[in-house]
């Protein structure tokens, strides 16, 4: 993953940063219960809600954990209460061990930067053992990396080696270990503990992909401090006294105007967004009758106001009223008293308002003032007492909500310490550049004028003349253009320059600027230069980039997005009685859309749910329209469904799509349903909004589904069900909502392709060839174009968790590769989800970028752009026609039409080299942007994860399709997995060739190694491998040697080599069962008490083996298994009357546990579906004990019960694997069940592998079809 890099502008600034001493950042409280590094955004707390040992977590890096104590027998307490104390900035987590009766108690700090953790626990028990306390360092973030202990440095080594213990000691311990060149985490040993050693896990009985600093405590009491460092600088002391001194440094050196420069409006909007809109989206209701404006008559201190002008909002459709300035936020201490002040003044008697607070909504929460049509000056004095995060507070002064009309004044704005205003305190030097284009967005005729503005204000007496090093770099960081340039200002003096723009090709921009002399003068932009796509009239139908909420900005039309989808066409709204219609809003959105030239889709209902903006749930559907008011039958965050009468659902179908009859094409039915109603409850109002639709337009288009997330251990169970419920009818077109935090390629571990591909065979079941349409989706990030010394906001409030990738590239680059692979698979648009614009949630800093397409300033990120360069690109070759994969990671998207064909090709993962030796076909090559890029006769074409397009103007898409598939790519073409098999009856080596391109291939395999005692009938094998699948290649065994050792095969393949191991089984009947898999199953008898739960399966003697080892066993994750050493399973069941009885040996090679046990299927586990009937049925998870972290015990679960059921269960791990000995109690898990001989059940399991966390690899007995919601595909068990 990219990382945003740092601009050092000048050999100056690089003698100046060499001469500093830098500190690594502070980790802060916050109120929630946690420690932050708000640059980073590095938090530091519990690891999850259900457990108390603690995690430091670095973005894009695995995380460092904290766990114990650890008492004998790796046991460790449970959690607990947690309370935080945000006055003390302290929060303590209890935990308790009831069979040891341990009371734990961890009390975790705020001090001087750092975090002081105390350990603490109390119990009237002995050990004869030392308790410990661990600390993970993972090897996936270390291994390479340098700690320094005690001053002393030590490698830690990335391949295993000859050195279990790296390091011990008995002295108080500074342990240093470095993250990057920059930044160290700190941990400080300070009491408690008698010694410590640093180990290479690798060397544990089962290998544990980390090191650890293993902790022997001394006594009851422990406390270390965790700090991040830079490379030199000391650890901050933890001492009481030490902290308060900081503070007060802190105080002493800050500046008497926490603003900074800006504050007083001289130098345009630096550090301050004033704004006037009246509505989510300004594009839903009328522009305000003048946006906020410095004024240079009308000024109390330098030669600037600003000025806002109230508004009647309900004239212009609005329906909130934000009409301010909104300043950059200030990170405030709670236990101090704070004043803002502000000069102002009316041409009326008008309200006005002032809040400083974390989170602003209308600037109600602070001060309301009667403002004169005198300057005065007005003051609000609080205590910043309310906040979640980090207490980093908003400004606010604005027009009371309640004015229609009038202007305000606004000056010399201060936030200070203390409980009064002093005197107004600007910067000696202000200054700010400005792109003032419109959206910072130039068609390339407008650019050739373009000018960026400078402008300065010297609040001092004395001149300033300085030189202002300025540096424009492109997307991919190049620098195209630098400059220095004199500036001098005089005393007391404001100074706006012009300063030219030099020629550039379309593409996105970013500048820095610095003052070389004193690092005052700093200040960035961002623009962008596109050219408007020309098109007469509406846009195509068949046009792949729409964009959500959007209604009719020229902007986004001359973009290149042909579609918008909209929510205001609401049952209430159109129909709010049965015989009163309102199209009053809808008209302007319609007339608008046509105006600009853009397909309209609106969402009809829009939700029969409570939306969360929504005091009440009826705001879509009428009162008299209701049927029944119920709780949702699928999720508890609804508790109030509004379903409405069918004939009255029909009417309102039939209206609106019948006033619109010609305009408007599309229609989608509802939102993202099957986030509150069930499938059946669905069907029935598609349906008939199907048939009310076509009533009043027959060639309208109705899109049915439009279900989010949709995904449940397999692709679509929803929308499957409507499909089926259906018939796959009433739809012209299927939507879905594919919303992740992954790559396009790899969503849901298969990628977005993949997935549309399935729902077409869900369709074509029923013989519907229908478009797939991609409706709703975007990303966000904390890594945004600007630098936080621009947009004022530590990445904790830049946005949601939720769909968060690396950084703005990656966003830009997802968003588009989602759109070119939804349109050439589904052959339909993909709709970006947020409103563009949107000036109002990005400007006020509070959902700061979400899910948004423009940064905070209103400037465009780079997907906009890229979208117009796709745009021009497949304007008259808008025709889809497939994608095609040409090795491992390299796609090709293809589109054609009358003005030829074009291709875009992109690596998903890297960069890599696509050789054209086959020159036949002429065509011209584009980067992302849609700038023509020229290539030698000779030149290879490099490809990254940016797309890059070709057209061919002469060619057709069949020439074209075969000319890719003779495209040498540097990628990978193939992958092997597999195993030993029997086939018909014989036993063979069945290796599959997974062809990762799209072109048949014919692989030569070779057997280059086997173990000792094997014999092969052949050893080298050829066939032919279609594209994008699985083909089994077959080696006779003649022998088998010893099955009591694991089997190795090493096969090589177009330069590639892959080893199948198959893990050591104890007989060869065994091995037989091992690979004869059946879907039925039996339990032998036992008498009671004849088997002890204690984890050794040596007393389980006879029975079926039921065996899950072969590819076709897997359910998901079928590209991360490589063979039955990596997952696979045996199993056999016995009964008696009071237990059924599993004793399973799971293979298993990389051992990962991660999270409770009620979510077993997240972590290695397997996990058992058991019923006595189709309808009385429980799923089980059963995971093992580990030695690593804090899972030192087995444990079960029962999902239907929401307990463990009274299962016993115990684990042992095993080379390769682990064995778990389970007994279920009949009665609790089915009450009125007795268990009888020939009593057969049905049954299935699985085995949940997860090597790395977040994908799993699961394994079924069931193949197929099998399913574990569709119990009647489950196997059986008969009890003998």
């Amino acid at each position: 993953m990219r990382m945003l890099q740092i601009y050092i502008l000048g050999i100056v600034f690089i003698g100046l940063l060499a001469a500093e001493t830098v500190n690594a950042e502070d980790l802060t409280f916050a109120p929630t219960g946690m420690f932050i590094g708000p640059q980073s955004n590095t938090t530091y707390k519990t690891r999850a809600s259900w457990s108390a040992d603690l995690r430091l977590q670095m973005p894009g890096k695995d995380p460092v954990d904290f766990s114990g104590p650890i008492f004998p027998g790796y046991k460790i307490a449970k959690v607990g209460d947690t309370k935080v104390d945000a006055q003390k900035k302290q929060v303590i987590y209890t935990q308790h061990r009831k069979e040891m009766n341990v009371d734990v108690t961890k009390t975790l700090t705020a001090r001087n930067g750092s975090v002081l953790n105390l350990i603490e626990y109390q119990t009237d028990q002995s050990f004869d053992e030392d308790v410990m306390y661990r600390i993970f360092f993972p090897l996936e973030t270390f291994a390479g990396k340098q700690i320094i202990c005690n001053g002393k440095p030590i490698e830690l080594p990335v391949e295993k080696g000859k050195n279990y213990t790296l390091f011990t000691g008995t002295k108080p311990l500074e342990l240093r270990v470095n993250v990057d060149e920059n930044t160290q985490i700190g941990i400080k040993l300070i009491t408690g503990f008698k010694s410590y050693t640093i180990n290479d896990c690798r060397f544990h009985g089962k290998p544990e992909s980390h090191f650890h600093l293993y902790i022997r405590l001394d006594g009851k009491k422990f406390q270390y401090q965790v700090s991040l460092l830079s490379p030199d600088q000391p650890f901050p002391s933890v001492e009481q006294s030490a902290t308060d001194n900081k503070q007060q440094a802190q105080t002493s050196n800050q500046e008497v105007n926490l603003l900074g420069q800006g504050s007083g409006f001289e130098v345009g909007p630096v550090r301050l967004n004033p704004y006037a809109y009246y509505s989510w989206s300004e594009s839903y209701s009328d522009p305000a009758t003048q946006q906020p404006t410095f004024d240079d008559q009308h000024y109390v201190e330098g030669k600037y106001s600003l000025r806002l002008q109230a508004d009647d909002i309900k004239k212009l459709s609005g329906r909130f009223n934000m009409n301010a300035v909104m300043f950059k936020r200030v990170r405030l201490d709670p236990s101090k008293t704070y004043t803002l002040s502000a000069w102002l003044k009316s041409d009326s008697n008008m309200k006005a308002t002032m809040e400083c607070a974390e989170n602003i909504w209308i600037g109600m929460g602070g001060k309301t003032i009667d403002v004169t049509d005198q300057w005065e000056r007005y003051s609000y004095t609080f205590k910043p007492t309310k906040y979640k995060l980090l207490n980093d507070a908003m400004t606010w002064i604005g027009i009371h909500p309640s004015m229609k009309s009038g202007k305000l004044w606004i000056d010399a704005v201060q936030l200070e310490e203390g409980g009064q205003a002093t005197d107004y305190a600007p910067r000696s030097l202000e200054f700010g550049a400005q792109i003032k284009q419109k959206y910072k967005l130039y068609t390339e005729q407008e650019y050739q004028k373009a000018n960026m503005s400078w402008s300065f204000r010297n609040n001092s007496e004395r001149p300033w003349t300085s030189e202002i090093h300025y540096q424009i770099r492109d997307y991919w960081d190049n620098v195209v253009f630098e400059k220095t340039r004199t500036q001098s200002i005089a005393g007391n003096g404001n100074l706006n320059v012009q300063v030219p723009l030099p020629s550039l090709p379309i593409g996105y921009y970013r500048v820095k600027l610095l003052d070389q002399n004193h690092q005052v003068c700093r200040d960035e932009a961002i623009f962008g230069i596109y050219q408007p796509i020309q098109f007469q009239g509406i846009m195509p139908f068949n046009w792949p980039l729409g964009c959500d909420a959007a209604e009719g900005d020229p902007i986004v039309r001359g973009l290149g997005f042909g579609w918008t989808r909209d929510w205001q066409f609401r049952f209430k709204r159109i129909l709010p009685e049965p015989d009163r219609t309102d199209f009053t809003l809808t008209d302007i959105i319609v007339e608008r859309c046509e105006k600009a030239g853009i397909n309209l889709m609106p969402v009809l209902g829009s939700a029969f749910g409570l939306h969360p903006w929504e005091t009440d749930g009826s705001d879509s559907i009428p009162d008299w329209a209701v049927d029944e008011i119920r709780p949702s039958s699928i999720s508890k965050r609804f508790d109030k469904v509004y379903f409405p009468k069918i004939n009255a659902w029909k009417k309102y179908i039939r209206t609106v799509v019948g006033r619109y009859k010609g305009r408007i094409k599309a229609w989608e039915i509802l939102n993202e349903p099957n986030c509150w109603v069930s499938a059946e409850e669905y069907a029935p109002y598609l349906k008939a909004a199907y048939e009310a639709a076509k009533e009043a337009d027959p060639d309208c288009i109705i899109v049915g589904g439009c279900a989010t997330s949709d995904w449940n251990g397999e692709p679509a169970p929803w929308t499957q069900k409507v499909i089926d419920l259906l018939k796959g009818q009433y739809m012209d077109v299927l939507s879905i909502h594919m919303y992740s935090h992954q790559a396009p390629e790899d969503y849901l571990d298969q990628g977005s392709g993949e997935f549309l591909k399935q729902l077409k065979k869900m369709l074509a079941v029923y013989d519907r060839d229908i478009p797939i349409w991609h409706t709703e989706k975007s990303y966000n990030t904390t890594n945004v174009g600007y630098t936080e010394d621009k947009h004022g906001m530590t990445p904790l409030y830049l946005a949601e968790s939720m769909f968060r990738v690396e950084d703005f590239r990656d966003k830009a680059e997802f968003l588009i590769r989602e759109t070119l692979i939804d349109y050439a698979v589904g052959k339909g648009p993909f709709f970006w989800f947020g409103n563009m614009p949107n000036h109002l949630f990005i400007s006020s800093h509070r959902k700061a970028f979400g899910l948004q397409h423009i940064e905070y300033d209103n400037s465009p990120t780079p997907e906009l752009i890229a979208a117009n360069g796709l745009a021009r690109l497949i304007q008259g070759r808008n025709n889809p026609v497939g994608l095609r994969q040409l090795s491992a990671h390299v796609y090709a998207a293809i589109y054609e039409g009358p003005k030829g064909v074009l291709v875009a090709l992109w690596d998903a993962k890297n960069q890599s080299t696509i050789q054209i030796k086959d020159r036949s076909l002429a065509f011209e090559a584009y980067q992302f942007f849609g700038v023509q890029k020229s290539l030698t006769p000779n030149q290879d074409l490099e490809l990254g994860t940016a797309p890059s397009y070709l057209v061919f103007k002469n060619a057709t898409a069949q020439q074209v399709s075969d000319w890719l598939m003779n495209l040498q790519t540097s990628g990978k073409q193939v992958s092997i997995s597999g195993g030993l098999e029997v086939e018909n009856d014989q036993l063979v080596l069945a290796a599959y060739v997974h062809n990762l391109t799209s072109n048949t291939l014919k692989p030569i395999l070779k057997i280059t190694d086997y173990p000792k005692g094997w014999q092969l009938s052949k050893h080298s094998l050829t066939l032919a491998s279609p594209g994008m699948t699985y083909t089994r290649f077959v080696f006779p065994v003649i022998k088998h040697g010893n099955t009591s050792q694991p089997a190795m095969f090493k096969i090589a393949c177009q330069g590639h080599s892959t080893t199948l191991s198959f893990p050591s089984v104890p007989s060869s009947m065994n091995l037989k069962a091992f690979l004869n898999a059946n879907a039925q199953s039996h339990a032998t008898a036992v008498r009671n008490s004849q088997i002890k739960i204690d984890g050794d399966l040596g007393e389980w003697q006879g029975g079926s083996y039921n065996a899950i080892t072969k590819p076709e066993n897997i359910a998901s994750g079928r590209d991360q298994w490589q063979d039955p050493a990596d997952t696979s399973a045996l199993t056999r069941f016995a009964w008696d009357d009071q237990y059924l009885y599993i004793a399973t040996h799971v293979y298993d090679d990389v051992l990962e546990r991660n999270c409770e046990i009620s979510k077993g299927y997240a972590s290695d586990c397997f996990e058992f579906f058991l019923g006595i009937s189709v309808k009385n049925h429980r799923q089980f998870f059963m995971a093992p004990a580990t030695k690593s972290q804090q899972y030192n015990q087995a444990d079960a679960w029962c999902k239907e019960l929401k307990s463990d059921a009274g299962i016993q269960i115990q684990s042992k791990q095993s080379q390769g694997g682990y064995d778990l000995e389970v007994a279920i109690p009949w009665h609790t898990v089915f009450e009125q069940f007795t268990p009888q001989a020939g009593e057969k059940l049905i049954m299935s399991f699985q085995i949940c592998d997860v090597d790395t966390p977040g994908r799993p690899t699961e394994t079924r007995m069931n193949w197929g079809s099998g399913n574990w919601q569709k119990p009647e595909l489950w196997g059986n068990l008969i009890l003998q």
